[in-house]
């Protein structure tokens, strides 16, 4: 009795597509798996790069030239999530210079990643030599110029290969 049920499922193609249909779910599951590996694995690396579960990694703004400021060379400064420079109280970092505006500029840590934005100066802020006209990605080894105080972005703990004197 079975053989002619199995003859009757062959012959009427029943067989055949229920073996195509696991074939696919099959395929279907290998990639849901793949894709599974892969976003823990991303995700991991984010975390890794932000400095931890979701932690900013800590950086510092080393001060290169103090122009006519209250911030000698060599000055770091750790940086907070969002951290404002600007010539008045209030701001996180307060750069007592004439060519520094009040609120100068914001250095914030957002999507795992440290973006840096002018807030409208009149000197402009410039980044690597360039002036920021958008908000702009930052990693260390950066320099920061507000007004004419300039700023290295350096690794609050240091790091092989990034050297924060030059």
């Amino acid at each position: 009795m079975s053989d002619t049920l199995i003859d009757e499922l062959i012959a009427g193609g029943w067989l055949y597509a229920a073996l195509r249909m696991l074939f696919i779910a099959l395929i279907y599951l290998f990639l849901f798996l793949v894709l599974r590996a892969t976003v823990r694995d991303l995700n991991a690396v984010a975390r890794d790069m932000a400095g931890g579960e979701g932690q900013p990694a800590r950086l510092s703004l080393l001060t290169l030239a103090g122009a006519e400021s209250s911030l000698p060379p060599g000055t770091a400064i750790p940086l907070e999530v969002v951290t404002t420079l600007g010539r008045i109280a209030g701001n996180t970092i307060v750069v007592a210079d004439p060519h520094t505006s009040a609120r100068h500029a914001e250095i914030r840590f957002e999507r795992g990643q440290w973006w840096l934005r002018d807030l409208g100066s009149s000197n402009g802020t410039s980044l690597n030599g360039e002036p920021v006209r958008t908000v702009m990605a930052v990693r260390p080894g950066d320099v920061l110029q507000c007004g004419r105080v300039r700023f290295r972005l350096v690794p609050s703990v240091p790091v092989p290969g990034v050297d924060a004197s030059t």
